[in-house]
């Protein structure tokens, strides 16, 4: 979900773009359960859901930020735009109208600001739970109850091995992350030609998740295949979000 064409009346569409979202979606849905089936013959379908929820819970800021980008772009009117109408060598904008200081700033702080609130409760609750004692988790093949405390909450990083310090650097990089891979997308679609709010799948639907990842991987380093099912599900979330928001006149395009 991005807050590309997110401040005007909702945009009638033609039966080519019904299509065009139709068979995104039905080719995300096959795509996923190809993954589920593949996990599953080589690991099982519980460490698939572990995988799946850990790796969401821990790219939270990223989805939350992504979607205060769209609310916070549509209150009070149109904002100002961020490239302040400036167009690239190539003659077109950098960014478009549609990305705004306003949804870029609100996005941020609404992203961090749920998390940091999220880490604290999930914190309180899953430390309390023992380690011990838990035989379900023990009969994962893949995923550790160990694993769930380092991947949650004590992350890995590169730099520092502090929780304290790696949760909340990790949360706060993810939060302003996904703005700024809004933007690279934007960035990109312009340099295409594309129109704002013009399909451009996998690009609409995977540039906030991937930027912020990057912008926080020193202080999350996932293992690959956290990183494989969430890439493989974010398109298909994000485009499910983005109908939603269609049609509560959120945005002018479902994508």
């Amino acid at each position: 979900m991005s807050q590309e064409s997110s401040e005007s009346e909702k945009k009638p569409l033609d039966e080519r773009e019904k299509r065009l979202v139709k068979i995104f979606c039905y080719s995300m849905i096959i795509i996923n359960i190809l993954c589920v089936v593949l996990m599953t013959v080589f690991w099982t379908i519980f460490d698939y859901l572990i995988i799946l929820g850990l790796g969401m819970l821990g790219l939270v800021p990223a989805f939350i930020a992504n979607a205060g980008m769209t609310f916070t772009g549509v209150w009070g009117g149109p904002g100002r735009p961020i490239d302040g109408g400036r167009n690239f060598i190539d003659g077109h904008r950098l960014f478009g109208k549609g990305k705004t200081w306003k949804g870029f700033i609100g996005g941020v702080i609404i992203g961090a600001t749920i998390s940091y609130l999220f880490l604290f409760v999930s914190w309180a609750l899953i430390v309390g739970i023992p380690l011990e004692g838990a035989p379900d988790w023990n009969q994962l093949a893949l995923i550790t109850r160990t694993e769930i405390f380092d991947v949650f909450l004590i992350p890995k990083s590169l730099i520092t091995q502090d929780p304290v310090i790696n949760i909340f650097a990790r949360t706060t990089l993810l939060a302003i992350g996904a703005p700024l891979g809004d933007l690279t997308g934007s960035f990109i679609k312009r340099r295409f030609g594309k129109d704002r709010g013009a399909v451009f799948p996998l690009i609409d639907q995977l540039d906030f998740i991937l930027i912020a990842y990057l912008c926080a991987f020193v202080f999350f380093p996932l293992p690959w295949y956290y990183i494989l099912v969430i890439a493989i599900l974010t398109p298909l979330v994000a485009v499910l979000g983005n109908i939603v928001a269609y049609l509560l006149g959120k945005k002018t395009v479902p994508w």
